[in-house]
């Protein structure tokens, strides 16, 4: 009878997403188990399609994600936000000038880096304009919660010292308040970029994204972490604790933590790595029992399903 239901899902979700489905298959090279996911990459789309946890549509909105960081690790530092509002044209002048970043809230690549120099406002107007009426972002990828984000533009302090151009990225792994692991980034804004992966102990792991570093981006073996790296792993695990997956983004600048932004979508749901095991790791730290909407017993159909679900998973 599970068997059945799986399938039902199955081919319900192919006929329902039939676009989602056939992008996965291309971009992946294989067929997803959506009613019965397994590896990772599925069981984020598999997120698309089913689970509706509100705190995802909450803090997919950039500034609220920030906040949302800064209530509950108050020992972690955020970017000044100098300015907010609903259209380019009404950011001050003034507001631009010294190392500012102009982002949107509502989606991912939103940004425009100022550094010194003279701002060509009509340029910045019509990309920031055009970038706050993509929306909903996410919508041809399925990802939903950025659906009930309202567009903001707004105008960050720039995270520069004269010792360190750009701060280090930190981008944890977590699953239901458990960090797994994490992909370090150096250069990423002004270059040359270098990444890799490491355990939340520190640890370095072997693999890397395929299509996101290349072979020749690797960063040195001997390459020394920020020292508030344990501190980013300890907040990761407190941010994390009422979600079953997300990548929780930190900044660091000699040696200080900043909030940056949580991600529920990594990569759009298509990543592959240079070390298999890398994906196998990712994919049996995540388990859907703990998700939204496997505990939020739903009616119908769906209420079947997780019921069927929930049995398999705790027998795996």
């Amino acid at each position: 009878m599970g068997s059945l239901i799986f399938r039902a899902v199955d081919l319900w979700a192919c006929c329902r997403h039939p676009l989602l489905v056939a992008r996965f298959f291309r971009t992946l090279g294989y067929l997803p188990s959506i009613g019965l996911p397994d590896t990772y990459n599925e069981k984020i789309l598999w997120r698309k399609i089913f689970d509706r946890n509100p705190l995802i549509g909450t803090l997919s909105d950039k500034l609220q994600a920030k906040q949302h960081v800064v209530e509950t690790c108050p020992e972690i530092k955020s970017a000044e936000v100098l300015w907010s509002g609903k259209r380019a044209e009404d950011i001050p002048d003034e507001v631009l000038l010294g190392n500012v970043v102009v982002k949107t809230n509502h989606g991912s690549g939103f940004n425009i880096f100022i550094q010194e120099q003279k701002v060509d406002r009509q340029n910045l107007n019509a990309q920031v304009n055009r970038w706050l009426r993509h929306h909903p972002y996410g919508r041809k990828s399925g990802e939903w919660g950025y659906r009930p984000v309202e567009p903001v533009v707004y105008v960050e302090r720039m995270l520069c010292t004269d010792r360190q151009a750009e701060p280090v990225q930190l981008n944890f792994s977590t699953f239901a308040g458990s960090p797994v692991m994490a992909l370090v980034i150096t250069g990423a804004v002004h270059g040359p970029r270098l990444a890799g992966m490491f355990a939340a102990d520190g640890r370095r792991l072997a693999g890397t994204p395929h299509h996101f570093i290349r072979p020749d981006q690797q960063l040195p073996q001997d390459y020394e972490l920020p020292k508030c790296f344990h501190k980013a792993a300890g907040c990761a695990a407190r941010l994390g604790e009422l979600l079953d997956y997300a990548r929780i983004d930190f900044l660091a600048l000699e040696d200080e933590l900043f909030a940056s932004e949580i991600t529920f979508y990594t990569l759009g749901g298509y990543a592959t790595y240079t070390d298999p095991e890398t994906e196998r790791l990712l994919s049996r730290a995540w388990d859907l029992r703990r998700s939204w909407f496997m505990t939020s017993h739903g009616s119908g159909w769906r209420k079947a399903y997780a019921q069927h679900l929930d049995a398999i998973l705790s027998r795996a």
